[in-house]
């Protein structure tokens, strides 16, 4: 299960271009194209994440961004998934706060060295 991630700056200058009514729809349609390409597989196969897509539609369909940082994930069909960067990286601390809590449990879980002594001194009386 090969799965390919990567971190990509995309440009959307391009949209621009376009009318300004159909600004933010061209930069979406950018965002499919960039990582169409850079990814090495369909259109139809890139699934963006609606935080993204607010993202982009934030202020208006005529002032998209110029540009957007994304997290991009390579599934084994083919399916790519594109996602804002600035999530990828809050769900990395989440997983990573909650394995500490895991081990913090299972530490706090064991016995220490003193509480074995005891308990076999007690059970020893």
């Amino acid at each position: 299960m090969a799965v390919l991630e990567r971190v990509y700056t995309i440009p959307l200058r391009k949209a621009k271009a376009a009318p300004r009514y159909k600004r933010a729809k061209k930069a979406a349609k950018l965002v499919r194209e960039f990582i169409a390409r850079h990814m090495k597989t369909n259109e139809d196969l890139v699934w963006i994440d609606p935080r993204l897509n607010e993202f982009i539609w934030q202020r208006g369909a005529e002032k998209p961004p110029t540009r957007i940082r994304v997290f991009a994930r390579k599934l084994d069909d083919g399916t790519v998934e594109v996602k804002l960067y600035e999530d990828y990286v809050k769900d990395q601390q989440k997983m990573a706060e909650e394995t500490e809590k895991e081990k913090e449990e299972t530490l706090t879980e064991q016995p220490t060295e003193v509480e074995r002594k005891e308990d076999t001194e007690s059970s020893k009386e």
